[in-house]
């Protein structure tokens, strides 16, 4: 089991974490324990060799501003 230390007294708490595909990039996470999915921005995902863009598939995601269509 991994174990991770942070300060309770903090207004958010970042996480390192790897992102696997054709190449592994490490990226910092902030941990959102309300969350149903994890975000990542369009250009990590293209530094993986992942372009959304190219994705047929949407998926519905709720936000605090509205509801968005994301591949």
């Amino acid at each position: 089991m991994t174990h991770f230390i942070f300060d309770p007294k903090a207004s958010s708490i970042i996480l390192r974490a790897v992102v696997e595909g054709e190449i592994a990039r490490v990226v910092s996470l902030i941990l959102d324990t309300g969350s149903s999915f994890t975000h990542l921005p369009w250009r990590v995902l293209q530094a993986i060799g992942y372009d959304p863009g190219t994705s047929k598939e949407k998926v519905k995601v709720v936000t605090p501003s509205g509801v968005e269509f994301e591949p």
